[in-house]
């Protein structure tokens, strides 16, 4: 069957088109004259033609079955000036054995095509979990794993910033062989590698400690510097060890002879000159070594304060940057305490010293130096060699999230292999079905050659031809061409190009109902197929109409009901009384089970379509008469006459083109006859001038008998099928 039928950019039908779907067995589209039914007809004809390029016809389970379409193509193609017709081949005289093993081979390829539908319907249902798979995975991974790296990693994601894109990267790295990768490693090198592109830095200097380690190992500050030892003064001095209290108060006896302590005329040039022998050049040099080396202490400690400045203004870590700090505080109040050593030492020149050593903090902050200066030789590396770190950086970074999410990876590839390989062993399945199914159809080929028959379908046409009046022209089998039909007088002339265009679309509808049942070629008689009517009665009168609509209910009622190979009937029409009458299947429930409706409308030279399910859109007055005729009961007897007058005026007057003497005259016998007349009298009559006597005399008798006479005349005229329709009887 047909799913689904899209029509754009032809004829009326422009880009946006319209889409026919939501299709059943029997789909009736009802539309005026040139709306577009025909551009629909021919599209399914031939979708492969050159102006549907735009079009689709997509079918169930994308098996398409072959189309038998009639139209005004159909007639011009097989009815030429020529009288003669393909043959069409139908099931003839076979023995019951051979319909049987025939019907055995259908049943069996039937069984086949029906597990073919079910393979590919179970591989469309697992392709359909593979999509579902791959978009719930696409969801999981772009929430939990990009949202989630977003912030750090973005710039690695890059040409990979869509759901589908990120996924299907991320799967493509599943096992990773990396397993030395920390997230530690890569956000601190995408810190440094993403966004501006890194510079150089420079190296931190190591501190020197010789210098400052020789000045605090100075021999000086261990010496106790004294005065010369063989003065006389001299034995006082060491006896009481105030030789730095009189070295600091020699400044005080080079003027004047008094005492600077006791005040009296004490000093001499002889105690000026011992005291100059006891602090002799030694002690002299002595104490310039002293002050030299306080200098030169004091010198380097200014230097390595302002290395230690410039250090701790770098960019460090918070970390590293504390432990500098505090080092960087016990070497100033190292220095801080040598210094108040080395000034003691020189006003107490005879006291020792031993200045405290900062060589071990220099160490600690040249150890922090050499780690720092190697992150800085990574970063310059990195700097140097910026692109090839940074797609390093990238592949890492990818190697990393699939690590971290391999179980939802593999969780994932899991179910798609599975899911792949179901979707393997039903297509192997699949295939072979198709195999034995192509076996099938070679040997129903062949045996259909061995039972098929053109003489079935010249029998029943004839037939229906007489049946309904066609009585000056017949078909039958040609005798100048092989499997062809001849179209012949009663006289057995040909026709040639004598019948007229109602009689040509007849027989024509005729043939077509044929070919639907068996095939223009022996091999293909008993192939499944869809049809297609498009307006056949437009060139018919309209009691034609009704024999036509008749024909086509039988083949729908066996499509409805499974008993043909006609899996799907589409009806084009314009004609609104053909599409009740054929449309009407009955009041039951089910009546309109497997059956939609459609509407094309065209608007500005648009066509357009309109979709109503089982509900027919078309509803007429003509249908409202039937509907009081039913509901007698509850109308007056000239409401009834009223009512009998317009249907069959509608009926067999305007639609037939019957007159009152047509009518009366197909009644056999004198009696009928009359009652007939009497009837459309009393119709006249009664629907027109409203007596009162006649209202008086119309008792519920003679109500009833003529009811039974209104439908009699159905009967004989031959449609008392659609009395029967039209009042709801189930035949």
């Amino acid at each position: 069957m047909i799913n689904k039928i899209i029509v754009k950019n032809v004829a009326t039908y422009n880009t946006e088109g319209i889409v026919i779907d939501k299709l059943e067995k029997v789909n009736y589209i009802y539309g005026a004259n040139g709306c577009g039914k025909t551009t629909i007809s021919t599209l399914l004809e031939d979708t492969a033609c050159e102006k549907f390029s735009d079009c689709q016809v997509e079918w169930d389970h994308n098996l398409p079955e072959k189309v038998f379409v009639y139209n005004k193509t159909f007639r011009e193609k097989n009815f030429k000036e020529s009288s003669d017709i393909a043959g069409i081949f139908t099931l003839g005289q076979a023995t019951t054995e051979e319909i049987e093993e025939i019907n055995r081979k259908k049943a069996e390829l039937e069984e086949k095509t029906h597990h073919i539908k079910g393979n590919n319907e179970t591989i469309e249902d697992l392709r359909g979990k593979i999509e579902k798979e791959k978009s719930d995975f696409k969801e999981i991974i772009w929430k939990d794993v990009y949202k989630t790296n977003e912030d750090k990693f973005k710039e690695a994601f890059s040409g990979f910033l869509k759901k589908e894109a990120f996924a299907s990267k991320l799967k493509e790295l599943a096992l990773p062989e990396k397993e030395n990768i920390t997230r530690e490693d890569v956000e601190k090198r995408a810190a440094k590698l993403f966004g501006e592109p890194p510079v150089k830095k420079e190296q931190l200097f190591q501190l020197s400690k010789q210098y400052i380690m020789q000045i605090e190992s100075l021999a000086i500050w261990d010496k106790c510097i004294v005065g010369k030892k063989d003065i006389p003064i001299a034995r006082l001095i060491i006896q009481l060890e105030n030789g730095d209290w009189v070295n600091q108060g020699r400044k005080y006896i080079y003027s004047g002879s008094k005492c600077p302590f006791c005040q009296k005329d004490t000093i001499d040039e002889d105690f000026r000159s011992q005291l100059e022998a006891f602090f002799d050049l030694e002690f002299e040099n002595d104490i310039e070594q002293l002050k030299k080396g306080k200098e030169e202490y004091l010198r380097a400690k200014d230097d390595i304060r302002s290395k230690l400045a410039i250090i701790e203004n770098q960019d460090l870590e918070n970390e590293t940057k504390f432990k500098i700090q505090q080092l960087c505080e016990k070497i100033v109040n190292c220095f801080r305490d040598n210094e108040e050593k080395i000034n003691r030492k020189i006003n107490e020149p005879s006291k020792k010293i031993q200045l405290d050593s900062i060589e071990k903090y220099i160490d600690e902050i040249n150890c922090i130096i050499d780690i720092k200066n190697a992150e800085i030789i990574k970063h310059n590396n990195l700097v140097e060699n910026y692109k090839t770190e940074k797609k390093k950086l990238i592949d890492d970074i990818w190697i990393l999230i699939a690590k971290e999410n391999m179980a939802l990876i593999s969780k994932h590839n899991n179910k798609i292999n599975g899911f792949m390989k179901g979707i393997q062993e039903t297509t192997n399945k699949k295939n072979q079905h198709e195999v034995k199914k192509k076996e099938l159809e070679l040997e129903i080929k062949g045996k259909n050659k061995l039972v098929t028959s053109v003489q079935p379908a010249v029998d029943e046409i004839n037939g229906i031809l007489k049946s309904y009046g066609f009585n000056n022209f017949s078909i039958d089998p040609s005798k100048e061409k092989n499997n062809h039909y001849q179209i012949k007088r009663p006289d057995g002339t040909l026709v040639e190009s004598t019948l007229s265009e109602g009689e040509v679309t007849f027989i024509t509808f005729l043939y077509f109902l044929q070919w639907i049942k068996g095939s223009q070629n022996e091999e293909d008689v008993t192939q499944d197929r869809v049809i297609v009517i498009d307006d056949p009665i437009s060139s018919l009168d309209s009691n034609i109409l009704f024999v036509v609509s008749s024909l086509l209910k039988d083949v729908i009622r066996k499509v409805l009901v499974g008993e043909s190979n006609i899996k799907q009937v589409f009806v084009l029409t314009h004609n609104v009384y053909f599409h009740k009458e054929l449309s009407f299947m009955g009041n039951g429930k089910d009546s309109n089970k497997n059956i939609h409706y459609w509407i094309l409308r065209k608007k500005n030279g648009i066509t357009n379509i309109q979709y109503y399910g089982i509900e027919n859109p078309i509803s007429s007055s003509y249908e409202l008469l039937w509907k009081e005729l039913k509901e007698q009961n509850n109308n007056s007897v000239i409401t009834i006459q009223n009512t009998m007058r317009r249907i069959i005026e509608n009926y067999f007057k305007i639609l037939g083109k019957y007159k009152d003497e047509d009518l009366i005259d197909k009644f056999q016998d004198y009696e009928s006859k009359e009652i007939c007349r009497s009837l459309i009298s009393w119709i006249n009559d009664g629907s027109h001038c409203i007596p009162d006597d006649l209202y008086v005399e119309a008792l519920d008798d003679s109500l009833e008998r003529y009811q039974e006479v209104f439908r009699m005349i159905f009967f004989h005229t031959n449609h008392i099928e659609h009395y029967n329709m039209m009042m709801g009887i189930k035949e």
